[in-house]
């Protein structure tokens, strides 16, 4: 993903140990928009499942 642009990685050193954090970049959050939204029009949630889910 991080090919693509999706996703940056940062690597940091943290004492002897090496540090990695992703985060989404602009062109990643399109693509989950773009992905997401149709799929959610398509197959809305349930409000009583997520709360049964969550608790």
């Amino acid at each position: 993903m991080s090919e693509k642009g999706l996703i940056e990685k940062n690597e940091s050193s943290w004492g002897s140990k090496i540090v990695v954090n992703y985060k989404i970049t602009e062109k990643g959050r399109k693509f989950c928009k773009m992905v997401l939204d149709p799929y959610e029009e398509m197959f809305p949630r349930n409000k009583k499942q997520e709360e049964q889910k969550h608790g």
